[in-house]
């Protein structure tokens, strides 16, 4: 969905997200994350983003 939305390729969506720990972010909120609606889930992930200091939009 994040790819998506933001047009990247799956290697640079991986590369981004393992870089600033967005999958560790998501394994340890899965309890809380996956009863999110898609929608709240991106926003949720580009917040983490930004407070990592990724700005590449």
């Amino acid at each position: 969905m994040y790819k998506v939305k933001n047009d990247l390729s799956g290697k640079d969506t991986y590369d981004i997200f393992e870089k600033y720990g967005v999958i560790e972010y998501l394994q340890d909120g899965y309890e809380m994350l996956h009863t999110q609606g898609d929608g709240w889930i991106i926003n949720d992930i580009e917040d983490f983003l930004k407070i990592r200091g990724y700005n590449n939009w």
